[in-house]
């Protein structure tokens, strides 16, 4: 194999050592030039200093006897010869004597790298005057310039690189040849050696030791060479006669693997019967759990979550690495898993005492929702008996769970409302009596009047005022009753009740409304009693409410018939309540009975909320009764109900039209402290209270001064309002019966709060009656006589309870 001369070593070494020699003989010139570049500029700044200490005296001359021609001399002579190259004498009148300036010679740009711009110097020009005074008599300037005498420094800097290149070069040279003969020339041998043709290829010849290097390097290498040739032929021997055993052992182990081939081969066929019988299985078993709702785990002996089928994971978005290879006890205190049904201790005790797992409730935070989902679990052993862990299922119950808490949610939700609502019409309860009160009051005295008080047609009015009043009160219960109704609980006293005398009632009590718009009301038919089997009021309720509606969406100067007849299903009596109005459009008749639903007639100025019918409906099925309608636009609509028949042998209640007030029975002395904060209701109260001659009242408007009064004045009977300004009746009962009180004393809530709730609250306060406002007078006066003889005894009153 030739070498290219590039590659030869010696090319090489030649090159390297002439660049290093090239490259240290350039920085030992630079050094040297840099300092004879130092040694220059300090000789020329020398030089010129001398020049201007030399031409210092002549100067003073010039410059004090101002002589301009001396001045001249002396900055020719500063120019003559040297690096200054201008010269100025300038007297200390600012007066230049003398300038001379050297024309620079046309210079290189080496000059311009090497030598700076000329140096100024000032001398300053001084005389010394009698008496030892100095006197500045002008200045000497001169321009010193490196660059006038840079000529011979520059020749020696030129010479002495030439000279430093030429002796690099041969040294390098001398070099190289001396490497060439101790060093690349007995290696090239042993190369040359290397490639040359072998007689007997099997095997090498060794190398020859160079002449001359049988104690150096290349001495030493050839002996290293020649050991590993030796090694190698050693070893080549030694790995011939292995591949020939390893060939005869080859045989005889085809042989063998022939012959066990064919036992594998009858092996194979077995077992892939085996695996396709088991794959069969577990593909059933897959397909059985992708179509399953419920999912597989398992765990091992150490209680870690080995094994979970992939609907769980499917189910709830979570990376398989968050559970398997987890405890139950980790994934519950990471956070995971929570809310277990038993406790999460219990499920880590059932595991330790190897017991089953059976309906473990708990969520788990999933991707995008918290899943709750049902656990069950066995223990599984061995063979040997020796228990290996848990295998279980789950199942996803959100949704289920979900369903229960919305359940839960539209309960907790429908109990707020009803609470509301309950709290509403009590408010509303509350409101309506407190008024109804002192109109109701103030009319039962005004009818209780001498008889000459009052003219028969004021009497009249009374009655008028008394009647409509307590049908505004009825209504106010029956509104009350409308979440009862709602509930389906309502309290109905169902009775023998002459239906001809309700609707008689209920005439006198819509004529007003029928004469503000002309119409004319008719009650067809005998007047002999006709009855039924219902509740009174709710029946009187039912009659006023068609008929009020027959009036509303009457015309003007319209007619409403009442008529009663037998219904036809045996057994029943019809009332129809019919009128000549505007009608109902047929395709609107199914929805009289909504509620809320005015069929239209919200967008006129006829008043109405659309419950009324619903209520009526209602009532009347809960009394075992129907209701209809048939109408025809523009001619009017018929309302009719059914109630079962009543027993016409048996008299009727009667409903006393009108009250006589009971009689004082005594002239004991009586006092009566009565606590009230609205002044209609206390007036009425003290004109009530003036009918008893016996009786003195005395009256607070709020609960501290009640408080007080009862403390001094030492009552004989209390009267309390529960809605008070600074306390409820119910806070003032509590302290009087705590021990204010030093005897017993009958206290009696008044108040316009009717619900049943609140009548209980106040007995449980040591309240011993409860009146409903509006109160009968006639009950007042009653009271008022059974506290003055001591026939009173607590828990006697009725009120009217919702």
């Amino acid at each position: 194999m030739q070498l290219k001369t590039r590659d030869r070593l010696t090319l090489r070494q030649l090159r390297y050592t002439l660049a290093i020699a090239l490259l240290l003989g350039l920085v030992l010139s630079a050094v040297q030039v840099a300092r004879d570049y130092a040694q220059h500029n300090h000789n020329t700044n020398l030089s010129a200093l001398r020049a201007l200490d030399a031409f210092h005296y002549a100067g003073v001359q010039a410059a004090y006897t101002l002589d301009t021609d001396l001045a001249n001399d002396v900055v020719r002579g500063l120019v003559a010869d040297g690096p200054i190259v201008s010269a100025r004498i300038i007297s200390d009148l600012g007066d230049r004597l003398a300038a001379i300036e050297v024309a620079p010679d046309e210079e290189s740009a080496l000059y311009e790298l090497l030598f700076d711009k000329p140096n100024v110097v000032r001398r300053d020009l001084t005389k010394v005057q009698p008496g030892g005074r100095i006197e500045s008599i002008g200045v000497l300037e001169a321009e010193i310039s490196p660059r006038r005498t840079a000529g011979p420094f520059l020749e020696r800097a030129v010479l002495n690189l030439i000279s430093v290149l030429v002796q690099t070069v041969a040294l390098a040279a001398l070099l190289s040849l001396v490497y060439l003969h101790t060093t690349t020339r007995p290696l090239t041998q042993i190369v040359a050696r290397l490639h040359e043709p072998e007689e007997n290829a099997a095997f090498l010849r060794e190398l020859p030791i160079p002449r001359g290097h049988e104690n150096d390097e290349i001495g030493f290498l050839v002996l290293s060479f020649n050991r590993l040739l030796r090694s190698a032929e050693a070893e080549l021997q030694a790995r011939r006669l292995a591949e020939e055993n390893l060939r005869k052992s080859n045989d005889a182990l085809e042989l063998r693997v022939e012959e066990r081939t064919s036992h594998l081969n009858q092996e194979i066929m077995e077992r892939r019967s085996v695996e396709e019988a088991l794959r069969q299985s577990e593909e059933r078993f897959k397909d059985l759990t992708e179509v399953s709702s419920d999912w597989f785990w398992e765990t091992g002996l150490d209680g870690r979550i080995s094994l979970v089928s992939d609907r769980f994971f499917s189910v709830s978005g979570l990376a398989r690495e968050r559970i398997v290879g987890r405890r139950l006890s980790e994934l519950v205190e990471n956070g995971t898993i929570s809310d277990v049904s038993q406790g999460a201790e219990s499920i880590e005790e059932m595991m330790e005492q190897r017991a089953p797992l059976i309906r473990y409730d708990m969520s788990m935070q999933g991707i995008e929702e918290r899943l709750y989902f049902l656990i069950n679990a066995k223990p599984v052993y061995d063979f040997n008996g020796d228990f290996t862990g848990y295998r279980g299922t789950g199942r996803d119950i959100t949704q289920s769970r979900l369903f229960e808490t919305r359940l839960d949610e539209a309960r907790t939700e429908a109990e707020r409302a009803n609470a509301a609502k309950s709290h509403f019409l009590a408010s509303m309860s509350h409101e309506l009596r407190t008024p109804l009160n002192a109109i109701l009051g103030f009319a039962q005295l005004l009818r209780a009047a001498s008889a000459n008080a009052l003219t028969s047609a004021q009497k009249k009015y009374v009655q008028h005022i008394l009647d409509a009043g307590d049908h505004l009160l009825r209504l106010i219960n029956e509104i009350l009753d409308l979440a009862r109704i709602e509930a389906g609980k309502v309290d109905l006293s169902v009775e023998n009740v002459d239906v001809r005398l309700l609707v008689t009632e209920s005439t006198a009590l819509l004529e007003p409304l029928a004469a503000k718009r002309q119409i004319t009301i008719h009650a067809e038919g005998s007047t002999d009693p006709v009855f039924v089997m219902a509740d009174r009021s709710r029946l009187k309720q039912v009659i006023i409410n068609l008929g009020s509606n027959a009036i509303k969406y009457n015309r003007e100067a319209g007619h409403v018939y009442f008529k009663i007849s037998p219904a036809p299903e045996a057994g029943h009596v019809r009332v129809t309540v019919q009128d000549t109005g505007i009608g109902i459009a047929p395709e609107m008749l199914k929805k009289v009975f909504e509620p809320f639903n005015r069929l239209g007639a919200e967008a006129t100025n006829i008043e109405g909320t659309g419950i009324g019918l619903t209520v009526t409906s209602q009532i009347l099925a809960h009394m075992n009764g129907k209701i209809g309608v048939e109408s025809t636009q523009g001619v009017g609509s018929s309302f009719w109900f059914d109630l079962p028949a009543g027993d016409n042998t048996v008299k009727a209640k009667q409903e006393e039209i009108v009250e006589e007030l009971p009689a004082g029975s005594g002239e004991k002395p009586l006092k009566v402290l009565y606590v009230e904060d609205n002044p209609a209701n206390r007036d009425l109260m003290r004109d009530v209270m003036d009918l008893r001659e016996n009786v003195t009242l005395v009256m607070a408007e709020d609960g501290a001064t009640g408080i007080s009064m009862a403390l001094s004045e030492k009552p004989d009977l209390i009267l309390l309002d529960i809605h008070l300004p600074d306390m409820t009746g119910i806070e003032i009962a509590q302290r009087l019966r705590g021990g204010v009180l030093d005897r017993p004393v009958p206290i009696i809530a008044v108040s316009a709060g009717a619900m049943k709730k609140d009548i209980e609250r106040a007995r449980d306060a040591g309240i011993d009656d409860y009146i409903c406002k509006p109160f009968n007078i006639s009950q007042m006066l009653t009271l008022l006589d059974q506290v003055a003889d001591g026939s009173y005894k607590s828990g006697t009153l009725s009120s009217d309870k919702t």
